[in-house]
């Protein structure tokens, strides 16, 4: 949060695209850690945007088993990596 202040950026993207298991807790720290986040950036102002990458298929892309309810409801936005 104090980088994106004093770098006067306006907001984040995060982008992680570790393998982890459908219902595992990686996915679920990863929402914590983004709602976190954006909690943190909105009490400085509240039109800093926490934006996250996300497959384009929430059925475990690669292995990729990330908890998109989650994920959307931590997120501003929520990007589609539709390269995938």
């Amino acid at each position: 949060v104090t980088a994106v202040v004093a770098s006067h950026y306006d907001g984040v993207v995060f982008d992680w695209e570790t393998p982890a298991a459908v219902g595992s807790d990686p996915p679920r720290w990863y929402a914590e850690l983004i709602a976190e986040t954006r909690d943190a950036l909105h009490s400085r102002h509240p039109g800093y945007q926490v934006s996250t990458c996300v497959a384009w298929s929430p059925d475990d892309i690669d292995g990729r088993g990330y908890d998109i309810p989650l994920l959307s409801a931590a997120s501003d936005l929520l990007y589609v990596m539709d390269y995938d």
